[in-house]
């Protein structure tokens, strides 16, 4: 029961931090950055982003990954999925280093 509440009670965290670096972006982005996101969840191939205000469908974008072994490098993926506050995107490779929280 307790190991239950915990898991829970992290993703409930996660999802108030996530929301919090999209609100803390959206406002100091607001006249500079207007293509920025902040990856909400990963699973299977999909990616959910947050705050891409200038997205159209079937648009490429690069998302920002940090690997141990190589630094930063970028992985691009296909929007398909447009919503008033985040857009779907399909990852055209390994969307194994893609961790919530990219940019």
């Amino acid at each position: 029961m307790n190991v239950v509440y915990n898991i829970h009670s992290k993703i409930y965290n996660m999802k108030i931090i996530l929301t919090l670096q999209y609100y803390i972006i959206m406002f100091f982005s607001r006249n500079f950055f207007n293509n920025i996101g902040i990856v909400e969840s990963v699973g299977d191939g999909i990616v959910n982003i947050l705050g891409l205000q200038n997205v159209a469908n079937g648009e490429m974008v690069e998302i920002c990954i940090l690997t141990n072994l190589q630094g930063i490098q970028t992985q691009k993926a296909l929007v398909l999925n447009l919503g008033p506050k985040k857009v779907s995107a399909v990852c055209l490779a390994s969307d194994f280093f893609i961790k919530p929280g990219h940019l």
